[in-house]
């Protein structure tokens, strides 16, 4: 009897050239312990059909689809963790005969070594939701500080029931959405099939030194902004060249922003942005779009600072975990916090935003124009901008201020339609990506 092939389905987003990618680096979604970061992929269709007049601008909607269901992963990977370490120091007080056998820790200490096995997650944050599980422990009649040994590993089990409920959730939500900061766009592909729906697919990174220059933009002190111990080539060989075709290719793929070394160990936020062009061969149309993918490419930025900035506001004004918790329970990662951020975003200008590469092509399946733009920010050019400006005797109301100045001592950077027939793929198809580079970020 012959035996019997099974034919596989691609499920779930780990199918994904994205997932994939991911699998290919050797990391997974989640928490990756060893280099204290976090990966989460979303894959989304894009709701117009190839060649409708749409398409385009689906795309673009596609890819904050993704970010945003990304983002909720990241959460709930944020969530599990939390949980795991706030509950592992309930029970850890010693009875008089282990203190005298056993070296113990002091709760300032645990706190600190339960800080450090997830960095990025402040101790602060964890001492709030380590306080309120007390308080849920004793409320059930258990006495997570109890001399007796029994009566402390019975309130360990208690715990880990008790950050599992509803209740306590919310708590740890808050918590993670808190902390959420500098999430990016490590990698980002498009698939077009053959007569079939268009996907965006996003794979989302989160770790300390993404969310640590997040706040050092915010506070508009560069003197916070992460330095790396590598140096990189330029930025401006790094990131695509339009004038090569494989670099034309990875550009009509590339959203969102991605963070790269340069030469001088700065960390760089390169923001990618497109439009549609509705007209090829009209200057007035092209010359339109580049401002529309500009815009939006600075406005990338400018999220990813407001997004900074807007946590900050709600969690340091939280006493305790129940104050955060209802700070927070409003923010949720759906289009409507993105508008939000947008509509807020040019209240927060930023200095040392440069335009590397203006860039336009057809699509390779429906031959539309798209027109994009690259954009990039770093500290050192940040803060050449604002003494620049100094020295031209301007007012500084943006970024930075003179004891910011003062700390720095930094490398300077060198980085100076009317509607159509829907044709489908015609039998072809496509697919495309940002790769970003693999910095240890």
């Amino acid at each position: 009897m012959a035996a019997v092939k099974l034919e596989s389905l691609n499920i779930g987003s780990g199918s994904s050239l994205c997932g994939k990618r991911l699998k290919q680096k050797r990391k997974q979604e989640g928490y990756n312990k060893k280099e204290g970061v976090f990966y989460a992929t979303a894959v989304v269709d894009v709701v117009s059909k190839p060649g409708s007049k749409n398409f385009i601008s689906s795309r673009y909607v596609a890819y904050r689809k993704a970010m945003l269901q990304a983002k909720g992963k990241i959460v709930a990977f944020l969530e599990t963790e939390i949980a795991s370490k706030a509950s592992s120091l309930i029970g850890n007080v010693p009875t008089p005969e282990q203190k005298s056998h056993t070296k113990i820790l002091s709760p300032k200490k645990r706190m600190a070594d339960a800080d450090s096995s997830i960095r990025g997650i402040s101790s602060r944050f964890i001492h709030l939701v380590n306080l309120k599980l007390k308080k849920e422990l004793k409320n059930e009649g258990y006495d997570p500080e109890a001399k007796d040994e029994t009566k402390r590993k019975n309130a360990l089990k208690a715990a880990k029931k008790i950050v599992q409920t509803d209740r306590f959730k919310e708590t740890l939500n808050a918590v993670a959405k808190s902390m959420l900061k500098g999430v990016f766009s490590k990698y980002s592909f498009e698939n077009v099939p053959q007569n079939e729906t268009a996907t965006i697919c996003v794979t989302a990174y989160f770790s300390p030194k993404s969310q640590q220059l997040a706040d050092a933009m915010a506070a508009r002190d560069f003197s916070r902004a992460p330095l790396s111990n590598k140096r990189k080539r330029p930025i401006i060989k790094q990131v695509p060249d339009p004038t090569e075709p494989n670099g034309l290719k990875r550009l009509l793929t590339s959203f969102g922003i991605s963070i790269h070394v340069d030469e001088n160990s700065d960390y760089n936020l390169v923001s990618y942005a497109q439009s549609g062009l509705s007209d090829t061969n009209n200057s007035t149309s092209r010359a339109k779009a580049l401002g529309i993918a500009t815009l939006r490419a600075k406005a990338q930025i400018r999220r990813f600072v407001n997004e900074s900035v807007k946590l900050k506001e709600k969690s340091t004004t939280a006493e305790n975990a129940d104050d955060l918790t209802d700070n927070l329970r409003k923010v949720k990662f759906e289009e409507s916090y993105y508008k939000a951020l947008d509509e807020e975003s040019p209240a927060f200008p930023i200095n040392g935003l440069t335009s590397i590469h203006e860039w336009g092509v057809k699509h390779p399946i429906t031959k539309q124009g798209i027109i994009g733009a690259v954009v990039v920010w770093n500290a050192s050019s940040a803060e050449g901008a604002i003494q620049q400006k100094e020295i031209m005797n301007r007012k500084i109301d943006d970024t930075g201020g003179v004891n910011s100045l003062k700390k720095i001592n930094r490398p300077r950077s060198t980085i100076e339609s009317t509607d159509r027939k829907v044709r489908g793929t015609g039998g072809k198809s496509y697919q495309g990506g940002k790769t970003e580079s693999d910095d240890d970020f």
